[in-house]
């Protein structure tokens, strides 16, 4: 699944420049540390995103709705769905995924039949992933959200209750529920509005 197809820099030999490490290269990743205290917008419809010391001018009359940010500093957001709220990681490392939960609760959010499968690497492991519609709209800072897909990693529960317990959320969510929108996120108000 592509996503911003032909986008970014071509990586002539890749293997090489992974075994090679005496020279630093990071291929699209901007650490939170970066965003601690400032104000992140991600236009993904233009594909352009900013970081910047305050919310511009041009979006200060929108609803901005309170998030979390963690101890890590990444942003928690509050989603209803079945009228619960889902304290839900937004991490743009999960781009394909709008939103992801693992094997053993997938059926807490559809118990539809999974209509999508793949296999993923991530963190040096390949992960199974399945994926299936939910009934359910779900909701967020003043949008709700149709026609949304779940995916489930097969990671060991074990595994996922240390990490939700150390970033403090139940689930992901990543780009791809925001692809026709506008996402800001305040850091240091620990705001978020996202315009449609």
């Amino acid at each position: 699944m592509e996503l911003m197809k032909d986008y970014g820099d071509q990586i002539e030999n890749e293997k090489e420049m992974l075994a090679d490490t005496t020279n630093e290269y990071q291929a699209g990743t901007i650490g939170a540390d970066i965003c601690a205290g400032r104000v992140l917008v991600i236009d993904y419809p233009r594909q352009r995103l900013c970081v910047i010391d305050s919310v511009p001018a041009v979006y200060r009359r929108c609803s901005f709705y309170d998030c979390s940010i963690n101890i890590l500093g990444y942003v928690i957001i509050p989603v209803r769905v079945h009228g619960r709220v889902y304290h839900v990681l937004f991490d743009t490392g999960s781009s394909m995924f709008q939103l992801l939960t693992y094997t053993g609760e997938i059926d807490e959010f559809s118990t539809e039949p999974n209509d999508d499968s793949l296999v993923i690497n991530a963190w040096r492991k390949k992960r199974k992933i399945v994926g299936r519609p939910m009934k359910d709209a779900i909701s967020f800072a003043g949008h709700s959200y149709l026609k949304t897909k779940i995916y489930a990693d097969s990671t060991s529960g074990a595994e996922l209750i240390f990490l939700r317990q150390l970033l403090h959320m139940d689930i992901t969510t990543g780009n791809a529920l925001f692809l026709n929108n506008t996402v800001i996120i305040d850091f240091k108000n620990k705001k978020m509005a996202v315009i449609i």
